[in-house]
């Protein structure tokens, strides 16, 4: 059996990727095992001399057509390759929730997760039929699977000690990294560093970093019985969610004799720990990391607020935290609070944060009394932030008699917040469906005022269009979930068309399922061919590159467009903080000395000449706006810097502070003012787009699409043809 080649490149013992070696070294032998049960035969005719066979899982979703411009197809196969090496017995299902961080923006999915789901032990004979079998044409057939090599990367190998820019260090216990802090005040602690696609500002070029890993206080595992879980700080989410999983399971066969502790509760945890990120990033991100982002960003100037979905889970279900907290002598004393305790003392002290080190969790499991739901709103099923979430805790018993009542909200405040007045108006008392709507009243009350007062704070969250009024709604369509499940747990008689309202559905979906039918048409071989393409096997295997990866040429510039803000509207550029009139000359000055790497203004001036300004098949469409604005949006000029991220900065600087607006004059008044929305405006007010457009300087004429109904196939077709009359679309088309 062909063993993976591993690097036996020795590295300093403080680098944090030592970890990496270690694992690679300490898996050889499952490495070895996964690819000789999947790599069939060795490579003949390797497409480079350094490549000695494709990884294989690559192979297999190159195999199914499932990659079209590649650019996603290195991220599923990493993922998958960790996925398949941890979970060989994966089914059909798992490999597919296993991708719940992966976007695509071409193939639709259906092609990536069939290549992915052969891999599956649940895959049939019958899935096996319904897969569209690809054709590989000969150089394709060379790149088959073989060993997989984990090289180790050569950036990597050096020592980082007096290197410029960031410094790493690892202390391996607490005492060594009490000195540390002392002695680098402005250092950063990180497990595993995920907070860098949230906070990318945060990491200076001057930062010192020390990696906590290795400290034994911060790795004590987890423990699970009847009543209590817990489990280290660092803990990853993908740990904690099975940690929750095998928990769950075994809750339910204690409580099938005992009834002694409340699963609900793990159940919200686990809700909200698989809804945050994706695979990718929980398999690295620890739970107190996730914690420390929320109380570091509490007050005020300290970016965005960070709105945890398990963190606003742990507030509602009393979760308590054991920490460390660094003395003036550089020593740690150990300190055990709740969750509520904790956020306040960060409030009270908004640098109390940057002195503690988080150690562990212990999470109480109560009685069956306990009904614990977590619900969030985010732009996406996982890896987006929440709009609102919500645990809701409520300790009713069969009577429906309310004994405590906890309610706790993310997004309303820069933390979990509780909902204390509907708290109180629940408490002793009967839980009713009937007392729901002055329940709601006092809640969206409530939260209107916190959000009033909390309003410069969260002005800093990116504004994505969100009413306070939605925020308001959203808690209480979260509460009124939460009072109907209470009641449906607790076995109250509900009218049958609320039942759904109370029930948890997320998670609970099916193996999605998607098939490709097709005609041959052997007499256009190899055109109409399934042929898998000839740089699949590239861009699955990492070998295509793509322009950010492609070096430049000297004094190479990048350019960022300035965008309106307004519609149907002339503009003109001004200085910053004024609303007086300038040119384009004096503008670029102002943006020199404000900004010493812009380099220049490209605007509709620079255009002029020969018409390129205009584009689009009638040349009705300009590059950049002159005078007047037709749409939100529209580029009104481009910044240009010698790096991306100084001419996006820049030029959305000047699309905020450095454009003035005013109405347009004649023709567009009357009529012209309103926007069209759609063709029957267009018709009404006469702006059909010209057959033989007069700004064009040449004779044109607009294509027509027409359809025609006897091809080969049975299948209707569309095509263009030059000056040719549509013909009629019978019913049977």
């Amino acid at each position: 059996m062909a063993k993976s080649a591993i690097s036996k490149t020795v590295i300093p013992t403080n680098h944090p990727t030592v970890f990496v070696k270690n694992l690679i070294a300490s898996t050889s032998n499952r490495t070895a095992d996964l690819t000789a049960k999947l790599k069939g035969k060795g490579a003949k005719e390797p497409s480079n001399t350094w490549h000695k066979g494709m990884n294989p899982v690559a192979h297999r979703l190159a195999l199914n057509n499932g990659s079209q411009c590649g650019y996603c197809s290195v991220g599923f196969v990493m993922n998958m390759s960790e996925f398949i090496y941890n979970n060989p017995e994966a089914t059909k299902k798992e490999i597919e929730e296993a991708f719940d961080g992966n976007l695509c923006r071409c193939t639709g999915y259906r092609s990536i997760l069939t290549g992915m789901k052969t891999f599956a032990s649940d895959w049939s004979a019958e899935d096996e039929s319904d897969r569209m079998p690809c054709i590989e044409d000969h150089a394709e057939h060379g790149q088959l699977p073989t060993q997989v090599e984990i090289p180790f990367p050569k950036a990597a190998e050096i020592s980082l000690s007096g290197v410029s820019g960031p410094r790493w260090m690892t202390p391996q216990s607490l005492d060594e990294l009490g000195a540390l802090l002392l002695k680098h005040t402005d250092a950063r602690m990180v497990h595993g560093n995920t907070s860098f696609g949230v906070y990318k500002n945060e990491y200076l070029e001057t930062t010192v970093y020390l990696d906590i890993r290795l400290i034994p206080e911060l790795n004590s595992g987890h423990t699970l019985n009847g009543h209590t879980l817990q489990f280290a700080a660092s803990t990853t989410y993908s740990e904690l969610i099975d940690t929750l999983g095998q928990g769950i399971k075994k809750l339910k066969l204690i409580n099938r004799k005992t009834s002694s502790s409340d699963i609900s509760i793990l159940e919200a945890l686990d809700y909200m720990a698989r809804r945050t990120a994706g695979r990718i990033v929980r398999n690295a991100a620890s739970i107190g990391g996730n914690t420390m982002l929320v109380l570091k960003h509490i007050p005020m100037n300290t970016g965005e607020p960070f709105p945890s979905d398990l963190f606003t889970a742990l507030f509602a279900v009393d979760a308590r935290i054991s920490y460390f907290l660094l003395e003036q002598n550089g020593r740690f004393k150990s300190i055990t609070t709740t969750v509520d305790e904790l956020v306040a003392a960060c409030i009270e002290n908004p640098v109390y944060a940057d002195r503690i080190v988080l150690a562990s969790y212990e999470i109480p499991l109560r009685d069956a009394n306990d009904v614990v739901l977590a619900q969030k709103v985010a732009l996406r099923e996982v890896n987006s932030h929440s709009i609102v979430n919500a645990g809701t805790n409520f300790s009713i018993n069969d009577s429906f008699e309310v004994k405590t009542a906890t309610i706790v909200f993310g997004g309303i405040a820069p933390y979990p917040w509780h909902a204390l007045a509907t708290e109180k108006a629940m408490a002793g008392k009967k839980l009713k469906l009937s007392d729901v709507e002055a329940l709601s009243k006092i809640l969206a009350e409530e939260v209107g005022k916190e959000l009033k007062a909390q309003e410069k704070r969260m002005a800093e969250v990116p504004n994505e269009g969100f009413t306070e009024e939605y925020r308001i709604q959203l808690a209480v369509s979260f509460f009124y979930k939460a009072v109907v499940n209470a009641l449906l747990i607790k076995g109250a008689d509900l009218p049958s068309n609320l039942i759904s309202a109370g029930e948890v559905q997320w998670g609970n979906w099916p193996v999605s399922d998607g098939k490709q039918t097709y005609s041959l048409q052997d007499y256009k071989a190899p055109v109409g061919q399934p042929y898998i393409k000839v740089t699949a096997m590239y861009q699955t295997s990492g070998q295509t590159h793509y322009t950010h990866e492609l070096p430049v040429p000297p004094r190479t510039l990048n350019g960022a467009f300035v965008q309106s803000r307004s519609a149907l509207m002339n503009f003109h550029f001004v200085q910053p903080g004024t609303t007086k009139k300038t040119s384009v000359e004096e503008l670029s000055a102002t943006l020199k000395r404000r900004f010493p790497t812009f380099t220049n203004l490209i605007t509709s001036h620079n255009m002029d000449d020969n018409m390129v300004n205009l584009q689009g098949m009638g040349l009705d469409q300009p590059l950049f706006a002159k005078d007047l604005i037709s749409y939100v949006g529209q580029s009104l000029a481009m910044v240009l810097a010698p790096n991306e991220q100084d001419a996006i900065r820049i030029a959305a600087f000047v699309s905020t502070e450095c454009i003035g607006y005013s109405k347009p004059g004649a023709p567009w008044v009357d009529k012209w003012s309103e926007p069209i929305i759609d063709l029957l405006d267009a018709i009404k007010k006469g702006s059909i787009f010209p057959d033989a457009p007069k700004a064009v300087p040449y004779v044109s004429h607009i294509w027509k699409i027409t359809m025609r109904l006897a091809w080969p196939v049975s299948s209707c077709s569309t095509r263009t043809a030059l000056g040719r009359t549509p013909l009629p679309i019978s019913p049977a088309s």
